[in-house]
């Protein structure tokens, strides 16, 4: 069966700006402002103030694991003056009080695919109709079930449409449908896309696990430590290292940018301007 996992979950939305807005930054292959009146995740208090001078860090939502650096206004406009624990500013105290949001929104929920687990009939005596060969977990499913299945690879055959797939990372394996090759990002449910998607596309967990997934040049994954991981289009070339909360920065950026679970990204894009030191990718002197 599909694990949904905590993946990243930096709290509040990114919003496509008009053309009469800023865009200040490049979050998650979109516009973020530094008047927005939203709170965004970024990777330091320093990219905060350095680039907004107008806005200020809070630490809502901090571990003792990860440390959130919430980048928000300093006050509020007038017109929005209630302020959430995270920061955002809202026209009333119960939009306030009831808006939790996270950094990185897909616009293709209405579409999630649905498992067939809890519409599943139980198997009579361990035996499952040739309408709905596979069992697990006391349940025959059909073929074309998107749901991930722990059975045996022998029960996986009974479908040719399946693949078995072993993750070694992970300790377990799973009876799949595969994605075809012109679409393969596998969101997490087990819609299919192609490299091309501009949304950001939340990964299945091996995908993090297993380090299996990178076969799109044009986007980049942002590890971390658990669940399903965002699949990003790359940042724009003159903009082109992108950090651990997936904020795009040139390669002569200034202040130290954070790539924490994603030391990688700091060779891969700015080789020449910039070298890895502990979590953080820095100019070189």
């Amino acid at each position: 069966m599909k694990i949904i996992l905590t993946a990243l979950l930096f709290l509040l939305p990114i919003f496509s700006l008009s053309a009469a807005e800023k865009c200040d930054f490049i979050k998650f292959n979109k516009c973020l402002s530094c008047d927005s009146r939203f709170a965004f995740s970024v990777s330091s208090e320093e990219i905060c103030t350095f680039f907004c001078p107008n806005r200020e860090v809070n630490y809502k939502g901090s571990g003792s694991a990860v440390i959130n650096y919430n980048c928000v206004l300093k006050e509020c406009p007038p017109e929005f003056p209630y302020r959430t624990d995270y920061g955002s500013c809202y026209k009333t105290k119960q939009e306030a009080e009831e808006n939790f949001y996270y950094d990185h929104r897909e616009s293709k929920k209405e579409e999630y695919l649905k498992d067939e687990y809890p519409t599943a009939p139980l198997a009579v005596d361990d035996k499952c109709p040739p309408e709905r060969p596979l069992l697990y977990s006391k349940r025959c499913f059909s073929c074309q079930a998107i749901d991930d299945l722990s059975i045996s690879e022998e029960e996986c055959q009974k479908c040719p449409n399946r693949v078995y797939r072993v993750y070694p990372n992970w300790g377990t394996a799973s009876c799949e449908i595969p994605c075809p090759p012109d679409k393969p990002l596998q969101r997490w449910d087990g819609a299919c896309f192609s490299c091309d998607e501009p949304d950001v596309i939340l990964l299945k967990t091996h995908c993090n696990l297993e380090d299996d997934c990178e076969f799109c040049p044009n986007r980049t994954i942002l590890y971390g430590i658990g669940g399903n991981v965002p699949s990003v289009p790359n940042c724009p070339p003159d903009k082109p290292l992108m950090d651990n909360r997936g904020f795009c920065f040139p390669c002569d950026t200034p202040v130290a940018v954070g790539v924490r679970w994603n030391t990688s990204l700091c060779k891969r894009f700015c080789p020449n301007e910039r070298h890895l030191f502990l979590e953080d990718c820095v100019l070189n002197k």
